[in-house]
């Protein structure tokens, strides 16, 4: 039986009605928390002006299984002078903490949650958490740009504040132990998890009829933002001049695949992902950094055959026998030519059987238990 009975969670990273698709794998890893017995608030601040981007669109119903959320609104500055980047970031945290402080006072929790340093650094400067534990889980793809945004000796300062820091990868892991190895008795790398009941093998005619998909095509797919970092227009290109197919599914970027290889772009419900996912014959992410991408984690728990980077974010905890074509997520013939090989009959048969095998160890029940145990193990650890 869990020890921690009443969680408050701080992100800055959720589903909005604006934005549905925003943030949902944070949402599903409280959902999880809730289903797993433990009261969760939810307070995720929402930018107005980004809410201001998507006015006069129809808005979405959210279903939050069971949580309770508050979303404040509050203002941002935009990023748009880099000589006053960090004066710029202060006023936005002081911001953030404003609406944090004001949905949470007069409340009393036995864990604060915080996803991702830009949740928990104002919750530490602003936020009197009354004695309760502080768990940070550090998911950033380059935690170390935060040089960028604040004072080097400063934000380090906030890792050693909170009472337990969980990475979603090896290399974060690695990062922090660099940063001072002190902080080893407080960090633990759990990797992320999907829900494998939701992510889970369909059937790939009937998935492509709900998606009026052409039955005989061979379809490759990418999920994520449409940047450069994320590769995009990697996978367009390599696909280019061949008879492949491209479902893209992402927002949030300037990479815009366009071509009669796009065979679908945009974002899509998560309720839709699993649908695209098993309709696809590959899928294809040549991402230069991650922290751990959920999106490869959905692939495999849907055991659809994996062309990804071969960078420690991928390898340590996939293998070539996982199912799963490394590449070099810069060299277009390399990504072409591992697509190719995915989609050889025998070859994606395999993958998908090896796969199979792998998707039992990336339950989002289980990421959750060992974040439980953690902090449990760990109440009050300064």
């Amino acid at each position: 039986m869990s020890k921690i009975k009443k969680v408050l969670a701080i992100t800055n990273n959720f589903p909005t009605s604006c934005f549905p698709e925003k943030g949902v794998f944070v949402m599903n890893i409280l959902i999880e928390m809730h289903r797993q017995g433990v009261e969760v608030d939810v307070i995720a601040p929402v930018s107005i002006g980004s809410e201001l981007k998507r006015l006069g669109i129809k808005k979405s119903v959210i279903d939050f299984n069971g949580l309770k959320v508050c979303q404040p609104y509050y203002l941002t500055i935009p990023q748009r002078f880099p000589r006053f980047r960090k004066f710029i970031t202060k006023i936005n945290d002081l911001l953030f903490g404003l609406a944090v402080w004001y949905a949470s006072r007069n409340k009393s929790y036995d864990l604060v949650y915080t996803h991702f340093l830009q949740s928990v650094i104002p919750v530490l400067k602003y936020l009197n958490t009354r004695g309760a534990p502080v768990l940070l889980n550090l998911g950033e793809s380059d935690p170390w740009d935060y040089d960028l945004y604040y004072n080097k000796t400063s934000w380090h300062s906030y890792l050693r504040m909170v009472n337990h820091i969980a990475t979603v990868s090896k290399v974060n892991y690695d990062y922090v132990l660099s940063l001072d190895t002190e902080l080893k008795g407080k960090t633990k790398y759990i990797h992320n998890g999907v829900n494998t009941n939701f992510f889970r093998p369909m059937e790939k005619a009937e998935c492509r009829k709900q998606l009026s998909l052409d039955l005989n095509a061979k379809y490759v797919i990418f999920c994520g933002h449409l940047d450069e970092r994320k590769g995009p227009l990697r996978v367009l290109e390599a696909i280019r001049g061949t008879d492949i197919k491209g479902i893209f599914l992402g927002s949030n970027g300037t990479n815009i695949p366009i071509g009669e290889e796009v065979a679908f772009l945009g974002s899509v419900l998560n309720t839709q992902v699993p649908l695209y996912l098993n309709a696809a014959d590959v899928f294809a992410f040549p991402s230069r950094s991650e922290g751990m991408s959920n999106a490869v984690l959905e692939a495999v728990a849907c055991c659809i055959p994996l062309v990804v980077s071969n960078r420690r974010f991928n390898t340590d905890f996939l293998c070539s026998e996982d199912g799963v074509i490394f590449i070099e997520p810069d060299d277009i013939n390399e990504i072409r030519n591992a697509i190719i090989k995915a989609l050889e009959v025998n070859e994606n048969i395999a993958m998908r059987k090896a796969l199979e095998k792998k998707r039992s160890s990336i339950s989002l029940e289980a990421r959750i238990k060992s974040i439980l145990d953690f902090v449990n193990g760990n109440e009050r650890l300064t």
